[in-house]
């Protein structure tokens, strides 16, 4: 248990925090997402996976564009069964409607 002047202190600290970074204390307290720079790499990633693939296929390098292409279908399935997973585990399951 924290003293009353600990408190005061506590109060004081969390108070300059607001002050000097908002959306910090927003994300602490759960009324805001963080910024996930994910999609940005996984982006990245597939721009640089759809080019060296294309230039395998152009230059006639048929097993290294097959590597590629297996490699990428395989990632794209990791990412999918890793999204879903989580999802289900934070009990976010949502229903598909056609």
């Amino acid at each position: 248990m924290l003293s009353e002047r600990e408190r005061r202190e506590l109060a004081d600290i969390e108070q300059q925090l607001a002050l000097e970074d908002p959306r910090f204390v927003l994300v602490m307290r759960g009324l805001a997402k963080p910024v996930r720079r994910l999609p940005v790499v996984w982006f990245a990633g597939l721009v640089a996976w759809i080019v060296a693939t294309t230039v395998t296929v152009v230059l006639g390098l048929w097993l290294p564009a097959e590597i590629l292409a297996g490699v990428g279908a395989a990632t794209v399935i990791a990412y999918g069964t890793v999204r879903v997973v989580r999802r289900v585990r934070r009990g976010r399951t949502r229903t598909w409607r056609c």
